[in-house]
């Protein structure tokens, strides 16, 4: 149970809560490791110290190598915590709090606990080939949908590290969810009339599983994205007049502040030309009506801090001022102006957002004659064209699925997420599989992205 200690080892010296006091040897007290109701693995430890210094938590899983928290500032009568990541499901867990002073680090004190089994009916993963790499720190993120969802973090063995699921009763609800840049967190975006009156609800959670801020985001869909600042962007439906019964459903891109400020950076009213007119019977994604944009990606350009937005019924991407709003160029589809694609166009794009080289990277997800594939292009600013330099396509087949590929470039690597093909790859430059696993029990796999390591601070 969430707050319950598992082990409680108190120091008995005198001192405690006095920095002004010599705590002598033992100035480290009162280690419990809590293991999280609503996250299997999650694990937070909690200590305090009789003098002020550096402090730390190694830890590991039954008696393996040991990890560690990044080293933060202790001071006396704070209780301070640190969430052990990267631990297992059913695992007997070790910790150490170790306090340093001054160059000297105190005697630890140590504390033991045992993470939760996976819940049952939750997804599961099959390791079809293995990993060989030797950088075995790399982990996918990601969520899942189906009559199961949720978020999760998969180690290479496909094992989860971290897993947080909705409600029973509030299936098939979640859109996406996303690693905020300093790690820190979770947003995950939410959908669903019984969530939210207005459909939309965007969740901050934590590695322990609890939720630490929510934002009502009307219409609210497919992707977000946090950004350095600590806003959020997200993707929301807008309809010209919800009073027709068929409205023509537009998207925008708002922005969501720390302090909750909702703006609207850019929408698709104000610099693309819309239909005359809803066909009568269509079904839009929000309902009746007219699915005219269908925006379903998100990407930021720290270079030139602008958006890059994913239109998967109009076959175009919209590069968009991150600051001003402005639409600044489109590549593909029919927008006018427009960048050229040099070959055959993509196809109902899916995570299109730009590798560390400027090069534009996505999942074409493929006309009906045509299989999914994961393209990369180069842009040739002379002729105003998308120029293909990569292109994957699994020998399966998949035809017409959602996911998202993304490059590490650490290895040069691309990840490959056919999501509701329910598989996902690495493959190498010549597109041979590195890596694979597919998944079972979840309807939809929409985005997953790896990650080098599972703490932003270096310093540990």
């Amino acid at each position: 149970m969430l707050g319950i200690p598992f082990t409680l080892l108190a120091c008995t010296s005198g001192g405690l809560g006095n920095d002004t006091e010599d705590c002598g040897d033992d100035c480290l007290a009162d280690l419990v490791l809590e293991v999280s109701e609503t996250v299997p693995m999650g694990v937070r430890a909690r200590w305090t110290v009789g003098k002020s210094g550096q402090c730390h938590v190694e830890y590991r899983e039954e008696a393996g190598e040991w990890e560690s928290t990044p080293i933060m500032a202790c001071d006396p009568g704070v209780k301070h915590t640190a969430i052990l990541r990267g631990l297992h499901a059913d695992t007997e867990v070790e910790a150490q709090a170790v306090l340093t002073i001054a160059g000297e680090e105190h005697p630890r004190h140590s504390a033991t606990a045992r993470t939760d089994p996976i819940p049952e009916g939750a997804p599961f993963f099959d390791l079809e080939v293995p990993w060989t790499g030797t950088n075995d720190k790399v982990y996918i993120q990601g969520s899942f949908s189906g009559d199961q969802a949720g978020v999760f973090i998969l180690d290479r063995q496909g094992r989860y590290v971290y897993l947080w699921m909705i409600e029973p009763d509030q299936s098939r609800d979640l859109f996406n969810a996303r690693l905020s840049p300093d790690q820190e967190a979770f947003w995950i975006l939410l959908n669903e009339e019984r969530v939210s009156e207005d459909w939309g609800l965007l969740v901050r959670r934590n590695w322990f599983g609890e939720a630490k801020r929510t934002v009502e985001v009307p219409y609210g869909h497919h992707d977000l994205l946090p950004l350095e600042d600590g806003s959020v962007l997200v993707l929301e439906g807008i309809p010209d007049d919800l009073d027709q019964e068929e409205p023509i459903w537009g998207d925008r891109v708002v922005r969501v502040d720390p302090d909750d400020t909702q703006t609207e950076i850019w929408s698709s009213w104000d610099d693309l030309v819309p239909p005359e007119s809803s066909p009568e019977n269509q079904n839009s994604w929000f309902g009746p009506g007219m699915d005219w944009v269908h925006a379903n990606s998100l990407a930021w350009n720290p270079e030139r801090e602008t958006i890059l937005m994913g239109s998967a019924q109009l076959n175009t991407l919209f590069e968009i001022d991150g600051q001003g709003g402005g639409l600044l160029r489109s590549f593909g589809g029919s927008h006018p102006d427009s960048w050229s694609v040099d070959g055959d166009p993509f196809s109902h794009a899916h995570g299109s957002h730009w590798t560390d080289q400027d090069t534009l990277l996505l999942l074409s997800t493929g006309l009906d004659t045509k299989q999914t594939e994961a393209v990369e292009y180069a842009l040739d600013p002379a002729t105003e064209q998308l120029i293909p330099t990569w292109t994957y396509a699994d020998k399966y087949k998949f035809a017409k699925v959602g996911g998202n590929a993304s490059r590490r470039g650490t290895e040069g690597s691309t990840l490959v997420n056919f999501g509701s093909g329910l598989t996902l790859q690495e493959v190498d430059e010549r597109g041979e599989v590195t890596w694979q696993i597919s998944v079972l029990g979840a309807a939809l796999v929409f985005q997953a992205w790896p990650l080098d390591g599972l703490w932003q601070d270096s310093e540990r």
